[in-house]
């Protein structure tokens, strides 16, 4: 039973990580989810890859999908869902829906957890997150929280990320 006890409490504590909602400054109001619809460039200005607009929706750190000249075109299709098209060369290469809600002005995505806890001998614990903004002059704000921590024996180790982006938009 206290292993139990253990377990929901690294649970509680690790859900205590979430993105924090800055001051809103240069960013529309946004009341529906439609205000997110449009086609925006798949790149920052900096052409990192792991910056993609695709890897960041798809909280992913790998290097896939990310091609030049590719787009994001993005559409609400309920109050809690928007889906995402990675586009290169006017075809469809790769689609997601993408759940959250809207908060503050925000689309705030569902957390994407994952946990392994062997109690006093190994655990990992992570825990991702993305926000959407749109800015005055209409590009997509992203922020986006990556949160892992663990332990071997009784040694801890975290590692907290948190990025903020930009994409243009192209189209309405």
């Amino acid at each position: 039973m206290k292993w139990f006890y253990l377990i929901i409490l690294i649970f509680l504590l690790s859900a205590c990580t979430a993105l924090n909602q800055n001051s809103q400054t240069g960013v529309l109001p946004v009341t529906d989810i439609k205000s997110f619809d449009g086609i925006f460039k798949n790149s920052t200005d900096t052409q990192h890859v792991y910056t993609s607009l695709w890897n960041q929706l798809n909280l992913s750190n790998n290097n896939t999908l990310t091609k030049t000249g590719s787009v994001v075109m993005l559409k609400g299709i309920t109050d809690r869902s928007i889906k995402a098209t990675l586009v290169l060369n006017d075809v469809e290469q790769a689609s997601i829906i993408l759940k959250g809600k809207l908060k503050n002005h925000y689309f705030v995505s569902k957390h994407q957890r994952r946990m392994i806890p062997i109690p006093l001998l190994y655990g990992k614990f992570k825990n991702q997150q993305f926000q959407l903004a749109i800015k005055d002059d209409h590009t997509l704000s992203v922020d986006r929280l990556n949160n892992q921590w663990g332990w071997v024996f009784l040694f801890l180790a975290s590692n907290n990320q948190t990025d903020h982006n930009e994409y243009k938009q192209i189209k309405k």
